[in-house]
């Protein structure tokens, strides 16, 4: 009865491990394209341009799209 027990948890802690690891990607991906890639952070409002000068999220995102893409 203790194997069952113990089999049990040990599907339970795999499914939580999945699940908080697909939440941080979904956070991420919200994150990345609503806020850092905001049009507001580049020049003419256009992501696909220059990022503003000084402005660290349209820089980063330019940096991330670049290693990523």
């Amino acid at each position: 009865m203790s194997k069952q027990g113990s089999s049990f948890k040990d599907v339970l802690q795999n499914v939580f491990a999945a699940s908080a690891i697909l939440i941080a990607f979904i956070v991420a991906e919200i994150l990345f394209t609503q806020v850092m890639a905001n049009p507001v952070n580049f020049e003419g409002g256009n992501p696909a341009g220059r990022a503003l000068q000084g402005n660290i999220l349209g820089t980063f995102t330019k940096v991330v799209r670049l290693f990523l893409f």
